[in-house]
């Protein structure tokens, strides 16, 4: 801040001893229920870019926004841009859990000096690419992939 703001808001300080600035930001542009549908459409397609968002917000109300401002409306109704998580798309957890059992016995059943090798059927190249999104903060979305998920 310049000198004769900090000035401004000490006198204002010593006036009416208030220690916040009102900024408060502007009067949404979508009504309760257009955000209600807006946030619900959000959680169930993610956008890669605000400008999208911005898009089909201008399509389906007719209202405008501009990207930094989308951007600063989704940080407040919870949405962080991160990437998904990769899940195999075949897991099964029960036969994950008795792989791992006969992983366990099969170890105590081996000699220390004898090595027990494993190997599948995926090919090295066919990885899954993940780009970010703009998904709600402490949710995780998850992308089935073929490929590892390290």
């Amino acid at each position: 801040m310049d000198e004769e703001t900090v000035s401004k808001h000490f006198d204002e300080y010593c006036e009416t001893k208030k220690l916040s600035i009102p900024t408060g930001g502007s009067q949404s542009k979508l009504s309760p229920a257009q955000t209600a549908e807006l946030i619900q459409h959000l959680e169930e397609k993610t956008y890669t870019k605000a400008s999208k968002i911005c898009a089909h917000i201008q399509q389906k109300y007719g209202v405008l926004y501009h990207v930094k401002s989308m951007n600063v409306w989704l940080v407040h109704h919870g949405f962080s841009y991160k990437k998904p998580k990769l899940l195999p798309e075949k897991a099964n957890l029960e036969q994950q859990e008795v792989f791992k059992k006969e992983v366990e016995k099969l170890k105590k059943e081996t000699p220390e000096d004898e090595p027990i090798f494993f190997s599948d059927a995926v090919h090295p190249t066919r990885t899954t690419k993940l780009s970010y999104g703009w998904i709600k903060t402490g949710a995780n979305k998850t992308l089935e992939t073929m490929a590892s998920c390290t």
